[in-house]
């Protein structure tokens, strides 16, 4: 098995635990997803730590996960008291950081792709395309399904990029959330 792929199941395993965890004590499952941009900036740094001859192809999963976790409200919540906090996730910052994220998925597809032939370069495109579509109010809960469409290209077009096990790890963490918002 490779780094990455023992790196992301490790990951995937710690979620597993913490929401058994829940489970046992509270006899439902919840799922702990505003922690999962937290694991999934660790496991990319791992990685990226581990093939340190090729750090530079996480680059744009590493700055799409860092501004997702600086999006995520909870990550304030250790350096804010509840009032500032209140005051803080009603203001701009939050929305910013979630465009930027938002941005960030555009050229994280076109790298993991590539562009060295036409094939990919059309690839590339349609997808991005795609997300911009997901983010369409009425489709907006397809953007849950994105990483998961994403990943299942980059298989089919037998792409070896080595931060596909991240990107498994992101798709099943957005499923998650997805599944999470659509039964609330």
């Amino acid at each position: 098995m490779e780094k990455t792929v023992r790196i992301a199941l490790i990951g995937f395993l710690i979620v597993m635990a913490y929401a058994t965890s829940i489970y046992l004590d509270a006899g439902s499952w919840i799922v702990p997803f505003p922690i999962f941009s937290y694991i999934l900036l660790v496991v990319v740094i791992a990685s990226a730590v581990k093939l340190n001859d090729r750090y530079s192809a996480f680059v744009p999963l590493l700055t799409c996960i860092i501004l997702r976790c600086l999006g995520n409200p909870f990550t304030y919540t250790f350096f804010l008291d509840e009032s500032s906090y209140l005051e803080f996730t009603d203001g701009i910052t939050l929305s910013i950081f979630r465009i930027l994220e938002t941005i960030s998925v555009l050229p994280l597809v076109v790298f993991t792709i590539g562009i060295k032939r036409i094939q990919n370069k059309i690839t590339a495109l349609a997808i991005c395309a795609l997300y911009i579509l997901t983010l369409i109010p009425p489709l907006e809960l397809f953007n849950y399904v994105f990483f998961t469409g994403f990943v299942v290209t980059l298989m089919y077009l037998k792409n070896q990029h080595v931060s596909i096990p991240a990107l498994v790890l992101l798709a099943i963490f957005d499923l998650l959330e997805g599944y999470s918002v659509l039964l609330a």
